[in-house]
């Protein structure tokens, strides 16, 4: 009896160590994205999708903006708007543009 349960004690475990493995990868990557990642207002590249913007930033025309959804996530004084923008979503062969809008903070006019 003790030899059927070890098959499956060894699946579980071999399960687990693969989730475990991966979820370290996952937060590697994360964070990855949050040391090298560009902060707001820094140059980024927008057709590099892993190491853009830092985590809560986007890039558009070449610069990372806080993203935002509110003034209240903005620095004091910044308001949060939207703005339009062009997505381009690169496939194996082709690629693809669609208009979208983002909330981004907005430095005060002087």
């Amino acid at each position: 009896m003790a030899t059927a349960s070890k098959p499956k004690q060894n699946n579980l475990r071999n399960a687990l160590l693969a989730f475990g493995f991966v979820g370290l990868m996952l937060a590697a990557l994360a964070g990855g994205k949050q040391a090298l990642g560009a902060k707001p207002g820094d140059h980024c590249n927008q057709t590099d999708d892993v190491f853009t913007c830092k985590w809560g930033a986007v890039c558009i025309g070449r610069t990372c903006y806080k993203s935002c959804s509110n003034d209240g996530d903005c620095p004091s004084g910044w308001t949060c708007g939207t703005t339009d923008v062009t997505v381009e979503t690169q496939h194996t062969f082709t690629r693809d543009k669609r208009d979208d809008k983002e909330r981004i903070c907005f430095a005060p006019k002087h």
